[in-house]
């Protein structure tokens, strides 16, 4: 039978009521890697009810393998990062609020009669709001050795996920999903910086699970870029050649939805009420803030201290992991990072592990070949010196003018009680300098971690000596105190 018009050019064309019923009906629904992360950033109600969603899809529940490994793999950083956040505001808001009294305080009470009531006000507000972003900090705290989000994703999931791909076709699509990046047919072409096309993975392991399933898929991306999505009046949709094509390939439908598209039609399929709007709010928010910065640290030295605590989770986690996957975590890891002679050393023993249960004379010749390289990396322990000379630099110089600012709150500080405050910041922002150079194993960041240390220790002895606060803090930002 000839192919009609409308079969030929179907993504183009608007589904007809009957077949939104039926994809709704019987697809399978898949989530994006942005999505499974991006529980870590909303709050608890958010997260509640979408996790009571999944919960009521649980049997319709599907990832490709690329999802879950690309989970695993920035999982720890969006941790990080999410209580970075409000570490960073709360001592910005600490910072501005001193700055403010100080300006207060050099106008004379003669000159400013409310003097006294806006101090107390600034005070109580302050308050309110840190004790605000506290509570909320605490309630996305995670401990590594006990991360329930995690473990809910993996409950809900469980057995419903892809198996990685054999060599061979595994060479098949990246070549196709390089082709893809570079003559800008979608998915995937818009992340020019990266070496594959994750997004072809998934999207090619779609079609394959449709053709095995005979059924449709709904795919739930927070990705809004145009080699996904198309957006019309305001609202976003899946490109019309990605549904096109997954209907002649697969012979079944694709809906293509983002966080809040998806919860807006599954209430109005399955839960006929009207839609809390304050959680599309948050869906879209967070969508939009992580679509700016996705995962993306600050500085050299940041990425090296986020890629510690990779490597902390992977060796808490190693014996639950599949060899293949762990294996493509160290490899990323060793391949793509600047490693100091700490990190070389952890993940040399997480790849002897790794040999020691499937031993090289069982594994294919392109595993051999891929494990090999992976320890003529990690054999040289030495630094990469420039490098590290930078990184440790703009740590030495971030650190330096810090102290200077802190000296100069202190001179122009005029109560006990703003001293107290100022104290407070340089005792928590020393502990997080500390966590960026702690476990480094050249010199200059041994000596550098010692001298923190000896400061933390004699300011918070003589926190109530300003005089004595400011000549160590002095001494300090001489640079052969930190530097060989």
């Amino acid at each position: 039978m000839k192919e009609t018009m409308r079969e030929m050019f179907k993504g183009y064309v608007d589904y007809q009521e009957q077949e939104y019923k039926f994809i709704w009906e019987n697809a399978f629904i898949v989530f994006d890697t942005n999505i499974l992360l991006n529980f870590y950033r909303y709050s608890k109600e958010t997260r509640k009810t979408m996790f009571e969603i999944l919960d009521n899809l649980k049997n319709r529940l599907w990832i490709p393998y690329q999802v879950a490994y690309e989970f695993y793999k920035n999982r720890v950083n969006v941790i990080i990062n999410a209580q970075k956040k409000y570490k960073e505001l709360s001592t910005l808001m600490e910072t501005s609020f001193i700055d403010i009294q100080n300006k207060i305080n050099q106008i004379k009470s003669n000159q400013l009669k409310c003097k006294k009531e806006i101090e107390e006000l600034l005070e109580k507000e302050n308050k309110k709001i840190q004790d605000l972003l506290e509570k909320e900090r605490k309630e996305k705290e995670f401990v590594f050795e006990k991360d329930t989000i995690e473990e809910k994703i993996v409950q809900l999931l469980n057995t419903n996920i892809g198996k990685p791909f054999e060599e061979d076709e595994y060479e098949i699509i990246k070549e196709e999903g390089l082709r893809r990046m570079k003559e800008k047919i979608p998915p995937g072409y818009e992340d020019t910086d990266k070496e594959e096309n994750g997004d072809y993975y998934i999207f090619y392991s779609m079609i394959q699970e449709s053709i095995n399933r005979n059924k449709p898929i709904i795919f739930v991306t927070d990705d809004v870029k145009e080699d996904w999505m198309t957006k019309i009046n305001g609202k976003s949709g899946g490109r019309s050649e990605l549904l096109n094509e997954f209907y002649k390939k697969a012979n079944n439908l694709l809906l293509i939805y983002t966080s809040d598209g998806f919860v807006h039609a599954y209430n109005k399929n399955f839960n006929p009420k009207k839609t809390d709007t304050k959680l599309l709010d948050e869906l879209r928010n967070v969508r939009k803030i992580e679509s700016i910065n996705y995962i993306t640290p600050d500085s050299a030295y940041e990425n090296s201290f986020l890629l510690d605590f990779r490597i902390k989770h992977l060796v808490e986690t190693s014996s639950t992991l599949d060899a293949n996957l762990k294996l493509e975590i160290i490899e990323e890891m060793v391949l793509n990072n600047p490693l100091n002679k700490f990190q070389k050393m952890k993940l040399k023993t997480e790849l002897d592990k790794l040999v020691e249960e499937f031993p090289l004379e069982d594994l294919k010749e392109a595993t051999k070949d891929r494990i090999n390289v992976l320890y003529q990396k990690l054999i040289t322990v030495g630094f990469h010196n420039q490098l590290n000379k930078r990184r440790y630099d703009k740590l030495v110089e971030d650190i330096q003018a810090f102290c200077m600012e802190t000296i100069n709150n202190l001179r122009i500080c005029r109560t006990d009680e703003r001293q107290q405050r100022i104290m407070n910041i340089i005792l928590r922002e020393t502990e997080i300098y500390l966590e960026l150079c702690e476990n480094r194993m050249s010199r200059p960041y041994q000596l550098l971690t010692k001298n923190m240390k000896d400061l933390q220790i004699a300011l918070a002895n003589n926190k109530h000596d300003k005089e004595f606060v400011i000549k160590k803090l002095e001494e300090f930002c001489k640079k052969e105190i930190v530097v060989t």
